[in-house]
């Protein structure tokens, strides 16, 4: 929330600090948990927010910060504390084209992420007005949410486990 105030885009996980504290620390070394285990790992009251997004750009999901603004005012609307968690893939996750074994970890266990009861899914569906984009050098991409596979595959998990909020 406070990027979205100082009008910036969703970080990647490559331009975030790499010195987490220490409950992050432990929490990101356990995050290949199964299923409620998840909740286990969670300190306190918080909530589990988990993003399903179309990426607006290839290079980028938020290249000027609209998916942000569109996050924060769902996360407000769901009544999110900030103390809560909150899962959005390329802040979360290293982006890279050659992941690593622990890189192939994590996404081979994205379901969990969408099935866990501990999670609250939140479906971005909406694709942004790409006028914004023309003489950027971003790549726009345009297929719909439900054109997308790992949308559809996300979609389709939080779904089949009534996981989504909205």
């Amino acid at each position: 929330r406070s990027l979205a105030k100082q009008g910036k885009r969703l970080p990647m996980r490559e331009e975030l600090p790499e010195g987490p504290s220490e409950e992050m620390r432990e929490l990101r070394a356990n995050v290949v948990v199964r299923g409620e285990e998840l909740r286990r790992h969670i300190f306190g009251p918080a909530d589990v927010f988990v993003v399903s997004h179309a990426w607006l750009t290839l290079e980028h999901p938020d290249p000027f910060g609209t998916r942000l603004e569109e996050l924060c005012e769902e996360l407000d609307g769901q009544r999110a504390k900030s103390c809560d968690l909150v899962f959005v893939d390329a802040c979360s996750l290293p982006q890279g084209a050659a992941p690593g074994i622990a890189d192939d970890a994590v996404v081979d266990r994205m379901d969990i992420l969408f099935a866990s009861g501990a999670s609250k899914v939140i479906i971005l569906s909406d694709i942004h007005d790409f006028s914004k984009f023309d003489d950027t050098g971003y790549t726009v991409n345009e297929r719909l949410y439900r054109q997308r596979g790992w949308c559809c595959f996300e979609f389709g998990v939080a779904r089949l486990f009534g996981r989504i909020e909205h």
